[in-house]
Parts: C-alpha cells; sequence; structure tokens
C-alpha cells in the first residue's frame, strides 16, 4: 500500500506513475532486485542534516553518498546522516528506510546525484518496504524540482547490479 500522503500527492499533482508491489525488502539494492529494476535506476532517499536543516539526498541504489563533495555541493560547515530518532520524527507515516525520495512532501530541499538524472526512467519505495513506484525522470524533476548534482561514489562493496 502507498503511504497515504504520498499517493494523495501523486494523484493531486496528476502525476504519470506505476506502482509495483514485490517481496518484503529492507534496502533499496535488495529493493531493486526484489523489483527487477537496474540497481541504477532504483532511487535510494538518503536523509542528510546540515547547517541546522535536514535535505534529502538521493541517489542510485548501488551508489554511497560522498560526504566530503555533499558538503561543497550544499555549502555546509557540518554534514551528517539523520540518526533514527529524527528519521522516526520526520517521517512517521512510512516504515523507517522506505522513505519516498519526494522532500515536498516533508519540507526538505531535494539533492539528485547527476548518475540519477540521467536515468530516462526512475523507482523508489512508496513508504513502505513492499511498495514501489515507477516514473520517468522528468516527472520525478516536475514533481520535486531537485538540485542535480555529483556527490554519489561507488559503493565500497561489492555491489550485484
Amino acid at each position: 500500500m502507498i503511504a497515504t500522503r504520498l499517493e494523495d500527492f501523486l494523484i493531486g499533482q496528476n502525476a504519470v506513475f506505476q506502482h509495483t508491489v514485490h517481496p518484503a525488502s529492507p534496502t533499496a539494492l535488495t529493493t531493486a532486485r526484489q523489483d527487477h529494476v537496474p540497481a541504477r535506476e532504483m532511487a535510494k532517499a538518503v536523509i542528510v542534516f546540515a547547517d541546522g536543516t535536514f535535505l534529502m539526498a538521493v541517489i542510485p541504489s548501488n551508489r554511497t553518498v560522498d560526504f566530503a563533495r555533499l558538503k561543497q555541493v550544499v555549502r555546509g560547515a557540518d554534514v551528517r546522516l539523520a540518526n533514527e530518532y529524527e528519521m522516526s520524527r520526520l517521517f512517521p507515516d512510512v516504515e523507517l528506510g522506505a522513505e519516498p525520495p519526494l522532500g515536498v512532501l516533508y519540507d526538505m530541499a531535494v539533492y539528485v546525484d547527476e548518475r540519477l538524472a540521467r536515468e530516462p526512467e526512475i523507482a523508489f519505495n512508496a513508504g513502505t518496504h513492499t511498495d514501489s513506484i515507477h516514473m520517468t525522470f522528468t516527472e520525478y524533476d516536475r514533481l520535486t524540482s531537485p538540485v542535480v548534482a555529483q556527490f554519489a561514489s561507488e559503493a565500497t562493496m561489492p555491489v550485484p547490479v
């Protein structure tokens, strides 16, 4: 089931999307496999605290955030991952770890890694560990107006694609 806030937003924006259901998966990379999506197209929302403000850093599921680069992109002095307590307060309507990368729903700026922005289609968590949303990147861009920059790096461990 799509998170209510997300579904209302997508319908209200006349968004063009597809909803899929897959076996429960704890990570975006696993979700990509379960949902038969290339890892480079599965968007992972990483919630970051930068100089007193929360923001979303959205990267492909087979990448990690390069915090040194992100710090330059956001021009922040103090940039760190949000902790679980902060996440539970910021996203009370979704399962922890299944946050949809739509900052507008949570009053957050969105930064998207340029690799993901080059993909014609993307997918992302719909607020649960069993539901995904699929749409073109153009549609996602229309809905979020993200800042596109290079701040993701290769995962340190081998990641199956």
